[in-house]
């Protein structure tokens, strides 16, 4: 397994791929009806990075750009 294990790396490395583990983010939404016409807002966004899972709200009047980019922020580490 060790040989197998370095060919690995060696090849991630070639390829540029983190050896750090990634985020997964699930986001989710409100969707309602309003005179016929389907309207959605975010709601919350989960991050998941390794075993931990961080939980972003949305805040009322933030634009969609700016929860986003708070979401990203807090998947790589920031706050």
């Amino acid at each position: 397994m060790p040989t197998l294990n370095s060919r690995l790396a060696k090849l991630e490395r070639r390829l540029g791929v983190s050896g750090g583990i990634g985020s997964l983010i699930i986001q989710r939404e409100l969707v309602w009806r309003e005179k016929g016409e389907l309207r959605s807002a975010p709601a919350y966004a989960s991050i998941l990075n390794g075993t931990a899972c961080e939980r972003v709200e949305y805040s009322e009047g933030e634009t969609e750009a700016a929860f986003e980019a708070r979401v990203d922020a807090n998947a790589c580490g920031g706050d």
